[in-house]
């Protein structure tokens, strides 16, 4: 019987992914502007081959797994990079950064646009972004997250990857910032390292 549940559980797990990638492709196929030459989006915004041609996207950084990659079908139109990682507190994703700032700048400097996307537009692509906005202008965590959320409104790294960007905003500027929830607000509180 267990076999069953599971075989059953597969199947609407497949479904349910099947679904959310469809409306994802209809609804939200628009990628954000976070800056000239860098957007944010979804999986549907990755289909919208017409949308990246008008705001000149030549690059796309998929992050993400098992996201149904049918819009490589434009492969000889755009020059892809994917990063294979889960949305999970557990998944390292600042192991990435790196490789992922590389691919942005080098669009920038073809003087074209990259689309930055995971599945929803939402938690992985979000956190690569904030990431890189730290990095390349000099933003604390929580003014680059403003700024995406400005753009993105459902922009909400996961709280594993809200602790990597802690710790990478502490490594670029050697202040950490330690966010908690207090009856649904979001407070931070400034850790200033002692000698």
């Amino acid at each position: 019987m267990d076999n069953i549940d599971e075989a059953y559980k597969d199947k609407i797990l497949a479904l349910t992914r099947a679904l959310y990638a469809t409306r994802s492709v209809k609804d939200d196929n628009i990628p954000c502007k976070i800056e000239e030459g860098l957007f944010l989006g979804s999986l549907g915004a990755a289909s919208n081959r017409n949308a990246l041609k008008s705001l000149n996207v030549t690059h796309i950084l998929t992050v993400g797994n098992l996201l149904g990659l049918g819009y490589l079908s434009h492969a000889n139109e755009f020059i892809y990079k994917v990063i294979e990682v889960s949305d999970t507190e557990e998944t390292d994703i600042a192991q990435h950064f790196d490789a992922c700032f590389k691919f942005i700048d080098e669009a920038k400097r073809m003087g074209g646009g990259v689309l930055v996307h995971c599945f929803m537009g939402k938690s992985r692509s979000v956190t690569i972004i904030v990431a890189y906005l730290m990095k390349k202008h000099h933003m604390g965590l929580s003014q680059a997250l403003e700024h995406v959320k400005s753009k993105r409104a459902q922009a909400a790294p996961n709280p594993g990857f809200m602790m990597q960007l802690q710790n990478f905003e502490k490594s670029l500027t050697g202040v950490s910032l330690l966010w908690t929830s207090l009856d649904g607000f979001l407070i931070s509180k400034q850790i200033v390292p002692t000698c």
